[in-house]
């Protein structure tokens, strides 16, 4: 309805261009991002001084993950207005979207100097502070809002995320739940309710502290511990190697790093399962996670059943490679509905695709016509295995690339 307002309203006043930039924000909302920023554009266009404009276009950015261009217009429209707060909440949003946590509470901080109840520099100041580790003035921050709008969806989220990084699961669900009263198509807060609900089992709970801690650091500090744990691990099966009267002692740390990697990759989509179980969980499960958890639930059944087969009826390798390679593609496939919509999420499907269709090449080939040694198909066998293992494990480093892209919409 706005929308249709508003076109009529620049068609009787094509050089208006303070409805020029109201449109841009109506159709960035609905998703018309090329629109959206031809109408930001033109109000610009029209009259560069007027700081809305540069708001505008600042906010359709945003929106389309042009993180750095977004920064530079908002900045253009605090020069020309510096005592506007919403300025300085969508200059928190962007440094946060940026992951640079104290730029985004600074201008936050700076919003609140001229409207202290402020409610998005409330919130945006609070996301800080859990990303920053300071949990205790998050609460306080969300605390007041709260309080002075107890209506505000967004500001129950934020709440509930707040409680959960404190560990106060319950009272994080019951923010959750208020939320979606409020506003039902809260994401944020539906997947926050997915988590609360998750962390219920002591397990999970123990890799959401993680995959929370996870989320603070930034993407070079998250390259560093990825990397970082896994030379630690070659490091052990090197001095497990060398050494064997160590062997005894460092089997147990070895074994608990792959079992905790395979849970990073795992925990989500298997607990996921579970929700469709759950009286609440099932309908807050947004759609991306249920297909996730289709998707490794499907790839983990058929290795669990051929597993399950071969243990009552031993076919030699038949069932024990497919059940095999059936658990390793699980890993990757994880991995494809945490990537962005587009060309990082067709990716992370292209290359699951592709290493699914080698290990069923290689199980074929061995398990079903089981070739002679050293005949062709016996080599292409091998090149095909070799290029699936290795190829799992190649896929943990793309799958993490692929999560951290942002693809321009």
């Amino acid at each position: 309805m706005a929308e249709k307002e508003l076109r009529a309203h620049v068609a009787l006043e094509p050089e208006d261009a303070v409805g020029h930039a109201l449109l841009a924000l109506t159709l960035s909302e609905l998703e018309k991002w090329d629109q959206a920023e031809e109408a930001a554009r033109a109000s610009i266009g029209y009259d560069p001084e007027l700081p809305l404009a540069h708001y505008a276009l600042a906010n359709v950015l945003l929106d389309r993950n042009r993180i750095e261009a977004a920064v530079g217009a908002i900045r253009e429209a605090i020069r020309l207005d510096p005592e506007q707060p919403d300025f300085y909440a969508s200059l928190s949003a962007a440094e946060l979207a940026r992951r640079d946590w104290q730029a985004a509470l600074d201008a936050a901080e700076l919003g609140l100097a001229f409207d202290a109840e402020h409610v998005s520099c409330n919130n945006l100041r609070a996301m800080a502070l859990v990303k920053l580790g300071r949990k205790g003035e998050a609460g306080t921050t969300m605390d007041t809002t709260l309080a002075r709008d107890p209506h505000d969806s967004v500001s129950h989220a934020n709440m509930g995320w707040t409680k959960l990084e404190q560990g106060r699961r319950k009272e994080a669900m019951a923010h959750f739940q208020e939320a979606l009263r409020l506003d039902p198509t809260n994401e944020w807060a539906r997947s926050g309710l997915v988590e609360a609900i998750k962390a219920g089992n002591p397990v999970y709970a123990l890799m959401l502290k993680y995959f929370l801690y996870m989320g603070k650091l930034t993407r070079r500090q998250m390259w560093f511990i990825v990397l970082g744990g896994y030379v630690a691990y070659r490091g052990l099966r090197t001095l497990s190697a060398q050494n064997p009267a160590l062997a005894p002692w460092v089997m147990p740390l070895i074994v608990a790093y792959v079992i905790f990697v395979l849970l990073t990759w795992l925990a989500g989509p298997l607990f996921d399962l579970a929700l469709f179980l759950h009286p609440m969980g099932k309908h807050a499960l947004p759609e991306d996670d249920r297909a996730r958890a289709k998707l490794v639930g499907s790839a983990l059944g058929v290795a669990v059943a051929a597993a399950l087969v071969n243990l009552v009826a031993p076919a030699e390798l038949q069932l024990v490679l497919l059940a095999v390679v059936a658990g390793l593609i699980s890993i990757p496939a994880s991995a494809i509905h945490m990537c962005a919509e587009g060309w990082p999420r067709r990716a992370m499907a292209t290359l699951t695709a592709g290493l699914a269709s080698l290990g069923l090449s290689a199980w074929l080939i061995l398990a079903v016509l089981r070739p002679p040694d050293g005949s062709t198909l016996d080599g292409l066998a091998d090149v095909a295995g070799l290029s699936f293992f290795l190829g799992i494990f190649a896929s943990q480093f793309a799958a993490n690339v692929l999560m951290g892209k942002n693809p321009t919409r």
